[in-house]
């Protein structure tokens, strides 16, 4: 799930007449309903709406990611390739996958999926995807839009030779400013 300017969004995947489809919904937040005789109710949960729907066949394992104030769909196109989506675009019918994302770069596979600007971190270049949930101890994988080509890096302590048990975050790695301790 993605909590988006107070609504929260969620994926879905369902099966019908056209087969695998990937559902977008957005639930709208709690209300209260108001009664004259005995104050305020209890909160009432709306139904989800449907924003978007697509063939699931056009991405694999995709999660929702904000970025610059829209939200994006990221996953995999291949097992080697990923891809990017507008939700806005989705929602208009249009599969039109994302080639920039304004020079900013998405961390997949972390909790949250946050972006960030490359001024807070500038070890990591513009319009790229950071994959944290298949990093190989020590290293940054990094998926480039532009070019559809992965890099690794060593990161933080491994760079400088260290061999102690690393139990620094992927966010220490990435501003290499490890510390590491001894097992």
């Amino acid at each position: 799930p993605l909590s988006f300017k107070g609504e929260l969004y969620m994926m879905q995947d369902q099966i019908s007449a056209a087969g695998w489809e990937l559902n977008v919904l957005r639930f709208d937040p709690p209300w209260q309903e108001h009664s004259t005789v005995s104050g305020l109710a209890p909160s009432s949960l709306l139904s989800p709406k449907l924003v978007a729907t697509c063939s699931a066949h056009i991405i694999h394992s995709p999660e929702l990611v904000e970025c610059d104030s829209e939200i994006l769909i990221v996953g995999y196109r291949k097992v080697t390739e990923m891809i990017i989506y507008r939700l806005a675009d989705l929602a208009l019918g249009k599969i039109v996958p994302v080639n920039s994302i304004g020079g900013n770069a998405l961390l997949f596979g972390t909790k949250g999926n946050p972006s960030f600007s490359l001024s807070a971190v500038p070890t990591i270049t513009g319009d790229t995807i950071v994959v944290a949930n298949c990093i190989p101890d020590k290293y940054i994988l990094q998926y480039h839009l532009s070019s559809d080509t992965w890099s690794a890096r060593v990161g933080g302590c491994a760079e400088h030779g260290c061999n102690m048990e690393c139990t620094c975050s992927l966010i220490n790695h990435m501003c290499n400013s490890c510390h590491c301790v001894f097992k």
